[in-house]
């Protein structure tokens, strides 16, 4: 499937979806602000660095370093 006709169906959904009653309810209940331009961010955005630091005292497998490291003395006293 090519660009051109992924954007075609995009349109295509997207005016079945404009068109049904759920849209139109909501749409209407929003109507003063569906419009606006989006606010400015009150705060300077947050590095990628600093975000990524966050999460990477995070350990998904408690414990699995240690049982490497069990791992590793082992090989090394029996010579593997």
């Amino acid at each position: 499937m090519n660009v051109d006709n992924k954007t075609a169906e995009t349109r295509a959904a997207d005016k079945r979806r404009q068109n049904s009653a759920a849209y139109s309810a909501v749409a209407a209940k929003y109507a003063d602000i569906l419009q606006e331009k989006r606010p400015a961010p009150t705060h300077p955005r947050m590095s990628l660095v600093s975000r990524a630091s966050m999460f990477s005292p995070f350990a998904a497998l408690r414990g699995f370093d240690d049982e490497i490291a069990d791992v590793d003395e082992r090989r090394a006293r029996n010579g593997n």
